[in-house]
Parts: structure tokens; C-alpha cells; sequence
């Protein structure tokens, strides 16, 4: 017989049928923020006592459960998936002791959809001083696991990311930790941040004055394997430049400008399959439109040897 399909009254009944596991809806709700996304981004002062004033309930709680969503697994020794639930929320449980790793990262991939890296650790840091000026031991582990999740956000931001407002945000909390004597959180975080800031130069190559060839070389004057060798490498090089938030941000608005590295790479591409499609069909002779294709076939061939080595 099938299955007849039940009338749901409403989002707590389909939540708890069988075919979608069993959820865990939030016994506490929060009101998000409503922010301005064009307004100016403006910095903190985190060395001045004001700043931690009028602190949001959700973001200084110890348990955030409450306010999500989840779902239990098979498996109950396992922590339960996070299905959803307030912004807030979110960031807390991310920087919780129980918080599984993969939503941990997760999070960090993702968390440009509905939330700035500067607010986000801006709300990272009130968290961790709310926390810190406590002297119970569960918040000074919050306070911990706080700061370790902001020192990743900090070490992944992008070079859009790193506005003179941000900057200054995370430089005065670093004051902060050295006023408070926490020596050794102030330089890893001032480290973190200035190996985002500063990028090291190429080194220089001093390039002797280039006789010209005798005869102009073609693609036949070298090798298939070296080809493909120089032209992995490059794929290589530019792929490894890209960041995770420029493949996100891309997905969403498809601006240029942040994610350059994305561009770079795609252009690359294009100029590559352009010049390819320029040798095979500019000979008049079709056995050398052939000759050319067949290079470029042996060059494909040894290029996926090296890709999946």
C-alpha cells in the first residue's frame, strides 16, 4: 500500500516525521539586528571601558543550543547537526567546547552570507572580554575558545577584507590584551594580523640582456612533456592564490574586485584556450591543422598525468 502523506499543521509536526530525521526546535528566539549594509564600517575602540557596554544576551550566553535548531544523528554519541537559528546564536555555538569540528569549519567557510568579517569580530571580541572579566573558570574557557575562533578569522581574511577600519579595530584590541598583560594571546593575534597586512615580495632576478633566437621557435620545438609541465605549474600557482571567500562571494555577486585571484585565474584560462584555438584553425592546410591538434591532444594527455600524481 503507499504511504499516505500526512496533513501537517505546522512546522513542528513536518520538523518530527520520520523521513527527515528527528529535530530539536529552539526553546529561546532572538531578535537579529537590523544593520545597514551601506553605512560606514566604524572602528572600535577596544581599549576603552564604554566599548562592552549594552552587551546582546545571545552573544555572552554559555549554551546557544537553545536558540538553534538541530537535528539528532543515528549515532548519539555524536554531537547533533546544526540546521539553523539566529545569527548570534550561531557565532556562540561556533566558538562553544562542544561544537563539532566540522561545523566549526563550516562556519568559517561560510559565514560571509550573513555577517561582515569586521562585525563579526567585532561581536568575536565583546564575547571574549564579556567572558574574560569573569573569574569563573567555565568563562575564562569561553573566553579561550573565543579567541581561538577569532584568531582564525583574522588569519583568513582577504586583502578586501583588511580596511583601515578593520585594522584599527583589531590593533586597539591588541592593546588591549598587552594593558591586560596578556602577553602571549597579543602577540599571536598581532602576528596573525600583520602576516595578512604585509605580503612578501617576489624575490628580485636580475635578467641578462636576451639574444634573440636565430629562427622564431613554434610548438613543435619542444617537448609535450615540458609544456604541459610549465603550463600545470601555472594552473597551479594561480589556483593556490584563490581564497575560499572570493569562490563565495563570487557565487553571490560575481564582483571583480573581491575576488581578484578568481579572475586572474579565469582569464588565464581563457587566454590559454584562445591561443589553443588560434594554432588549430589558422593553417590553411588541413594536415596541419591536424599536426596542431594532435600536439595539443599529447600535451592534455600528459597534463591529467600530472594533475592526478
Amino acid at each position: 500500500t503507499s504511504r499516505v502523506t500526512p496533513d501537517f499543521a505546522n512546522l513542528a509536526e513536518l520538523l518530527q516525521d520520520g523521513e527527515f530525521g528527528q529535530f530539536k526546535l529552539p526553546s529561546k528566539f532572538a531578535e537579529e539586528e537590523k544593520e545597514d549594509d551601506y553605512a560606514p564600517r566604524q572602528a572600535i575602540d577596544w581599549l576603552e571601558r564604554r566599548a562592552i557596554a549594552n552587551v546582546p544576551e545571545t552573544i555572552c550566553t554559555f549554551d546557544a543550543s537553545e536558540y538553534l535548531v538541530m537535528r539528532a544523528k543515528e549515532d548519539s554519541s555524536k554531537p547533533p547537526e546544526v540546521r539553523g537559528g539566529p545569527r548570534d546564536a550561531l557565532i556562540v555555538h561556533a566558538t562553544e567546547h562542544n561544537s563539532s569540528v566540522l561545523f566549526q569549519e563550516a562556519f568559517l567557510v561560510t559565514y560571509r552570507t550573513f555577517i561582515s568579517s569586521h562585525d563579526l569580530i567585532n561581536k568575536l571580541i565583546t564575547r571574549y572580554v564579556y567572558m574574560s572579566m569573569s573569574g569563573d573558570r567555565a568563562s575564562q574557557s569561553a573566553a579561550r575558545l573565543t579567541f581561538s575562533v577569532l584568531v582564525r578569522v583574522v588569519d583568513e581574511l582577504t586583502n578586501y577584507e583588511l580596511s583601515e577600519v578593520l585594522v584599527h579595530t583589531v590593533t586597539s584590541f591588541v592593546y588591549r590584551l598587552i594593558h591586560e598583560g596578556n602577553l602571549i594571546f597579543a602577540r599571536l593575534l598581532r602576528k596573525r594580523l600583520l602576516d595578512r597586512i604585509v605580503t612578501p615580495k617576489p624575490p628580485s632576478a636580475t635578467v641578462s640582456k636576451l639574444i634573440p633566437p636565430r629562427k622564431p621557435f613554434n610548438l613543435f620545438d619542444f617537448r609535450s612533456a615540458d609544456i604541459a609541465c610549465q603550463m600545470t605549474y601555472i594552473d597551479s600557482h594561480l589556483f593556490h592564490l584563490i581564497e575560499p571567500a572570493e569562490l563565495l562571494w563570487w557565487a553571490q555577486e560575481q564582483d571583480e574586485v573581491k575576488s581578484p585571484n578568481l579572475v586572474t585565474f579565469t582569464e588565464h584560462f581563457n587566454n590559454v584556450s584562445f591561443w589553443v584555438r588560434t594554432l588549430v584553425i589558422t593553417p590553411s592546410n588541413s594536415k596541419e591543422r591536424e599536426k596542431y591538434m594532435l600536439k595539443f591532444i599529447k600535451i592534455m594527455k600528459v597534463g591529467i598525468d600530472l594533475t592526478l600524481k
